[in-house]
């Protein structure tokens, strides 16, 4: 499934690219691919507090999740995404 990785620039730098790092690693696992273009994304995972206004993501499985949780078991925070996750509507 092609997935979108949106991380919220005020967790920092060094976090972001751990978190994008490890979860791409376990992303073939789950038979997830990352990919950077929302339109083609089947799914949109997003490590921050809120969900972004975003209409590219209208329509898709979206998933807010905790980047702590992503760094420590991103298998299982990837499989929790992709069945957790609901349709996007934007506000």
């Amino acid at each position: 499934m092609k997935t979108l990785l949106i991380i919220d620039a005020n967790l920092g730098q060094a976090r972001a690219y751990m978190a994008k790092t490890l979860l791409g690693a376990a992303a073939h696992k789950a038979n997830l691919e990352i990919i950077d273009n929302p339109n083609d994304a089947e799914l949109a995972i997003v490590l921050g507090e809120s969900l972004p206004n975003d209409n590219a993501l209208n329509g898709k499985k979206v998933w807010l999740g905790d980047i702590g949780r992503a760094v420590a078991h991103p298998e299982l925070f990837l499989r929790e995404a992709n069945s957790h996750a609901t349709l996007y509507s934007a506000p």
